[in-house]
């Protein structure tokens, strides 16, 4: 079954070597729904949509993913965080040296001392453009590798001279050697990681900072602890010793990561080509070696750009402040020794190293947006500052000092977002670039700050810290209320046009339009913070109008359709599917005089025109359960209401998937069908008889919609519903040895079922017992006679079994048992590429097509967590991939 289309069609060839240098080739599919082949020169081509390419249907597991995902974080973070916190030790080993005479032995004066940490952001300031440059150019972990190579020669270099001059030079000549390292950490996160994973990724090779912090402290505190035992000064040695383990880092740089996941020597062959399909949902690939003009030039059409420019000066001046004037802070105004303020300096690396991995790991746990998490922070961390700048013991200033660690908060929602919400290679070097010029500005104030006629206590520059930390989190406010405006407007223009939406292969990989392709008035959408990537709408005039898929599930969502009571939603459901040009059938299932309610129940199926036998039928059950009525309300993108999720959402995905592939003229009479059934949540009556009665067939594929967190299902459990029946004898109950209690009776048959060892499935899990209800009994004060359980079990793996096994229990002299209904575990098909995998712990109407001999597959917005409970909704964004992905399957 093809991914995208259906229709046998001539492949439209296109020569890369015709498109413009500047153009990035980034989709595989017209928007007319031809294929497009591809020859000639790849060089405007993202080295992971080659891949991709390659790789055209391949999938993998859940278990493969997460297996994949352990070994990434072995191999790559520890080496990357290790590598970070030495880029922080290099620029901090000026203030260590500091303590232990270097501006006694260069003759430092006034300004002088400043401007040794000012000259490194000097030097980084200026070589910024061209070390982000040059990573884009040349393969990425060869070039970072030379100039680590560059800085581990200089630091050592530093320990060769007294002259003030020389000294202040070899630091600006650091700085240009180190511009690239926050450039290649960001490149390097978004090439292996997906956007969901890279914040923590990002705040824990960040946290290594504080890493560096407090062992820096205890390597310049070892070696204070000798000072005048040395034969050179101590501070010369500092600089030797770090030199010599950046040196050995930048080797086994070069020989561990590869330039691209695809060349990765830790990786299998199968392993490579995962990373390809797991980085898909980021809409971003590993890089493209050709400078994209016009993503540089739209990187500063983004206001947000400027802002978080604005926020890296304000932020960086009381960050670089505090980094070269740290240990003279603890030394001079609170009071240790110089060899103690080390010492005392190491505490502010814990807090950030531990601090900061716990912060990112809430804000993902509870999915708190980033951004607006990290600005109150870091409103939090002003308390710190003020606690530093105006407290009155020594004691408050300290705690101050080192809660301030996790100021760094900010940096972790800035470079997270680089990594994982700017698309296009140029682009996201751009971005990223103008936030390390700002970086570098103020780190360059930042030493300034502190003045030698304000010493020993520094009090302009610490009012300076509190201040600069105000303006840093009005930014990060800031950015986060533009990108809410701008996720509202993406989503109205999503509600006007979301039923034209097209959906080019391979479109995670791409960032620009074809604009010589026959594409029908494209409109960008640019998405937010969350989810910025831009999508292909096209309008069309038609003489009727398409529903979009939330106003459509919201009519449907509205109308009563609890078990027995579908009546109302399907009458309505038929008049709006003929309108739409289908031929539709009212199946009967249950006349009024059998139905419970005394309405007649019917199934839908829906096709085009006059064949009914299709290659592939979407069908979802549209009964609803009878957990208690929810008002319809709204809170932000979230739908409440009964059916939400289970399973209105899912058949409305799968009506505006149909209409959507009908209109673009990639399926046709015959090839797809509508099925919507009733009775799904009692006894799946709607399904069974479909399948008796209907007399269809169906050639390729079922794909049966329930809430599977827009995840491809493996699978799911089997369903065995039964009821149990026992009787006793009824007596006083204050003499039980004249009666037979049958509630006492079936406890002790129900305790031994609960504690039964039944089968488990590697797949699946467990097989889970639920007793739903026990009635029975008169009074206190009589033993009963009768009583009645209903029992629901989760079949994981041997249903033939167990069903044996509850006979053999229940069918006593004293009980009886009676099965509703008894359907065995389901192993579904799941080969279609880029979806995340799902087991399934709940059943559904699958085991009714097994004996169709087809293709069962499984999916649906929303999730089962929330479904049957007061609570339950979707959200607008999972209503629209869901439609997305049902025309992929």
């Amino acid at each position: 079954m093809s991914t995208y289309s259906t229709n046998e069609k001539e492949p439209i060839s296109v020569s890369v070597n015709e498109i413009p240098e500047d153009v990035q080739l980034g989709t595989v599919i017209s928007s007319s729904g031809e294929e497009i082949e591809v020859h000639g020169n790849i060089k405007n081509m993202d080295e992971a949509l080659q891949a991709a390419m390659e790789n055209k249907g391949f999938t993998y597991t859940e278990e493969e993913d997460r297996k994949l995902l352990c070994k990434l974080d072995f191999l790559l973070m520890p080496f990357v965080a290790f590598l970070y916190s030495l880029f922080y030790i290099d620029k901090a080993s000026n203030g260590w040296a500091a303590v232990m005479g270097i501006k006694a032995d260069m003759k430092m004066k006034g300004t002088m001392y400043s401007w040794t940490g000012s000259s490194f952001y000097l030097g980084y300031l200026f070589f910024q453009p061209f070390a982000s440059l040059s990573l884009q150019k040349f393969p990425l972990t060869t070039c970072f590798s030379v100039y680590m190579f560059s800085w581990a020669l200089i630091i050592c270099m530093q320990a060769t001279n007294q002259n003030y001059a020389a000294f202040t030079f070899l630091r600006t000549i650091l700085g240009c050697s180190e511009a690239s390292a926050s450039v290649f950490t960001t490149l390097l996160t978004s090439q292996y990681f997906k956007k969901k994973e890279s914040f923590l990724r990002v705040s824990f090779w960040l946290a290594t900072a504080g890493f560096g912090v407090f062992y820096g402290n205890m390597i310049a505190y070892g070696i204070a602890d000798k000072i005048g035992t040395y034969s050179i000064a101590a501070w010369k040695i500092l600089f030797i010793v770090i030199g010599l383990i950046s040196f050995t880092v930048a080797v086994l740089l070069y020989f561990h990561i590869p330039n691209t996941p695809s060349k990765a020597w830790f990786l299998t062959e199968r392993e490579r080509k995962i990373v390809v399909e797991r980085i898909r949902e980021n809409y971003q690939g590993f890089g493209n070696k050709v400078w994209k003009k016009h993503q540089f030039f739209e990187a500063f059409l983004d206001v947000r750009t400027y802002l978080f420019f604005i926020y890296a000066v304000a932020f960086n001046i009381p960050n670089s402040g505090l980094s070269s004037f740290g240990s003279i802070l603890l030394n001079s105004d609170l009071g240790y020794s110089a060899k103690d303020s080390l010492l005392y300096g190491s505490p502010q690396g814990v807090v950030e190293f531990i601090g900061l991995p716990i912060c990112a790991y809430l804000i993902q746990r509870f999915n708190l947006p980033r951004l607006l998490s990290s600005a109150i922070l870091i409103t939090i961390c002003i308390a710190f500052a003020c606690m530093l700048a105006f407290g009155n013991r020594t004691d408050v200033k300290l705690a101050g000092y080192y809660l301030l660690g996790l100021m760094q908060i900010g940096p972790i929602g800035s470079f997270s977002y680089f990594a994982s919400n700017v698309p296009g290679y140029t682009k996201k070097i751009t971005v990223t670039s103008v936030y390390l010029v700002g970086y570098c500005v103020g780190s360059l104030v930042g030493p300034q700050t502190f003045r030698s006629e304000d010493a020993p206590h520094y009090k302009p520059a610490k009012i300076t810290i509190v201040a600069c930390l105000a303006v840093a989190a009005v930014c990060f406010y800031s950015i986060y209320f533009i990108c809410s405006l701008d996720n509202k407007a993406r989503d109205k223009k999503q509600v006007e046009l979301g039923d034209k939406y097209v959906a080019p292969k391979n479109i995670e990989f791409t960032f620009n339009v074809w604009n010589y392709l026959p594409l029908k008035s494209d409109i960008e959408i640019q998405r937010g913070i969350e989810k910025e990537v831009k999508s292909f709408f096209t309008c069309e005039d038609e003489n009727y109008e398409r529903w979009n898929v939330v106003s459509l599930l919201k009519d449907m969502a509205k109308i009563d359709s609890t078990v027995g009571y579908e009546y109302k939603v399907m009458n309505w459901l038929k008049e709006e599917l003929i309108k739409q040009g289908l031929t539709v059938e009212f199946q009967l299932v249950e006349s009024a005089n059998q139905s419970t309610t005394g309405q007649d129940r019917y199934n839908i199926y829906a096709y085009m025109g006059t064949e009914r036998n299709t290659k592939i039928v979407l069908s979802s059950h549209i009964d609803t359960n009878q957990e208690g009525h929810i008002p319809y309300h709204e809170i932000g993108e979230e739908i409440h209401v009964r059916g939400a999720c289970d399973a209105k959402g899912a058949a409305a995905g799968q009506i505006v998937a149909f209409f959507e592939l009908w209109d673009e003229g990639k399926i046709q009479e015959g090839d797809v069908s509508l099925l919507f059934v009733i009775g799904e949540e009692y006894n799946g009556i709607g399904m069974k008889v479909a399948i008796d009665s209907l007399n269809v067939n169906w050639s390729n594929a079922a794909i049966l919609g329930e809430p599977t967190e827009n995840k491809l299902s493996k699978g799911h459990k089997g369903n065995f519903r039964f009821d149990v029946e026992a009787w006793g004898k009824k007596s006083h109950s204050g003499y039980p040895e004249l009666g037979f209690s049958a509630i006492e009776f079936l406890i002790h048959k129900l305790e031994t079922l609960l504690n039964s060892d039944l089968p488990y499935s590697d797949l699946l899990g467990p097989t889970t017992v639920n007793i739903g209800t026990i009635n029975g009994g008169d009074a206190a004060n009589v033993i009963p006679d009768y009583v009645k359980a209903q029992l629901y079990i989760r079949v994981a793996t041997d249903g033939p079994k167990i069903l044996d096994y509850v006979r053999s229990l229940f069918n006593t002299e004293h009980s009886q048992m009676t099965i509703v209904q008894f359907l065995d575990p389901q192993y579904l098909s799941y080969d279609v590429p880029g979806f995340e995998l799902i087991a399934c712990s709940y059943a559904t109407d699958m085991p009714y097509l097994d004996s169709l001999n087809i293709k069962k597959y499984l999916y649906g917005p929303g999730s089962i967590s929330v479904a049957h409970t007061q609570s339950e909704f979707v959200t607008e964004s999972d209503l629209y991939k869901s439609v997305i992905d049902y025309k992929r399957i």
